[in-house]
């Protein structure tokens, strides 16, 4: 019987690549808010759960079989920084507080978790740059792909009145900052500027947050923390059973989920572009002239086992016939137990003889 297995290496060896592709994510504010109706409303793309802890953003009523995961958005703040209500989901902004810092940052020498700091050092001992408050965006895995691309992120944020957000527009990006690593992969820094403001004017003073890129999580500060303020101290922030409330007032008087409408509210777009990484192995696979010159088809031999060939004419001298010949339709890749990993198909069938040997590449992207 001919060759049916061929081991990789010699005249058969793989050349391994890979590339990273980035695609931008754009996302205007209709679709966060003002296209479809509030949470807990018939036809509305946002999605509030009963724990009260994020809601979940789509890009079509969420219960439709069309819609998209997008985003989750959520707040937290940390215990003891605020006299929070208790008709205001205190236990649940306390309790992101604690997955976020341990999920993002990790504990200290004597095991203390640590706090997200708007400028990165989250090994510092000072309190002046601590987060103790912050909005979160978290992009779903279909929009963040491998990871978010550093620099890239832009996000325009109304500043103005509760009815007019937009008349005031501040501009958050992650253009200037460097790349840091954390125990969450790596993250930069979110700078507040104005609109079209050269990357030049962009500095630390400025940093209202942190994005991590493996995880596409941002944490934004809205007030304090040292920070520039991105919201006024009276401007509304959220309405609600509480009524008109300030950001502050929200932190200490409203519900995650009303935080989380007074968010998407002011968000009048946002644009990033998300990683890709694309593994391409290429097989360059060489058949000799002795090699696959055998078929499994049972019409390929007669009943004695023989390789059929064709006749020319009444001549039955072998050196005189044609050659047998097989057609190579799908190349497979096996692993060392013989199991098949990997199936290629050829466009059309390729003629093999015993006087022709034939090349082929594979390519495997993954």
């Amino acid at each position: 019987m001919g060759t049916i297995f061929k081991s990789l290496g010699g005249d058969s060896y793989t050349i391994e690549t890979k590339n990273i592709i980035n695609e931008r994510v754009p996302i205007t504010g209709s679709q966060l808010s003002g296209t479809f109706p509030e949470p807990d409303t018939a036809g509305s793309n946002c999605r509030n759960y009963t724990h009260g802890r994020w809601q979940t953003v789509f890009d079509y009523p969420f219960l439709s079989s069309s819609a998209n995961h997008m985003m989750d958005l959520s707040f937290y703040a940390v215990s003891g920084a605020y006299s929070i209500s208790s008709s205001a989901t205190p236990t649940q902004k306390t309790a992101n507080a604690d997955t976020f810092f341990n999920m993002f940052v990790g504990v200290d020498d004597t095991n203390q978790v640590r706090p997200l700091d708007r400028l990165g050092d989250f090994g510092s001992t000072s309190t002046a740059n601590d987060m103790n408050d912050a909005i979160v965006i978290s992009w779903s895995r279909l929009a963040g792909k491998d990871a978010q691309l550093g620099g890239s992120t832009e996000l325009y944020w109304g500043a103005g009145a509760y009815a007019t957000p937009f008349s005031d527009v501040i501009r958050i990006t992650d253009s200037g900052s460097q790349t840091y690593n954390g125990i969450a992969g790596e993250y930069r820094l979110l700078y507040s500027a104005s609109v079209g403001a050269p990357i030049s004017e962009i500095n630390t003073g400025s940093a209202v947050g942190v994005a991590f890129l493996q995880n596409y999580t941002w944490f934004i500060n809205i007030s304090g923390s040292g920070g520039p303020d991105l919201l006024s101290t009276t401007t509304q922030f959220t309405t609600g059973t509480a009524g008109p409330l300030s950001y502050s007032g929200s932190i200490e008087s409203a519900s995650i989920n009303s935080i989380c409408d007074g968010m998407r509210r002011r968000i009048q777009k946002v644009d990033w572009d998300n990683e890709t990484g694309i593994n391409t192995r290429i097989y360059n696979l060489t058949m000799k002239e002795h090699e696959f010159n055998y078929s499994a088809n049972p019409t390929f031999v007669n009943v004695s086992g023989a390789i059929l060939t064709k006749f020319k004419g009444t001549n039955t001298l072998p050196s005189e016939n044609e050659l047998s010949k097989t057609y190579i339709t799908s190349v497979g890749l096996y692993n060392a137990v013989g199991e098949c990993l990997a199936v290629g198909k050829l466009t059309q069938p390729l003629q093999k003889n015993k006087n022709t040997p034939i090349s082929l590449k594979m390519r495997l992207d993954f």
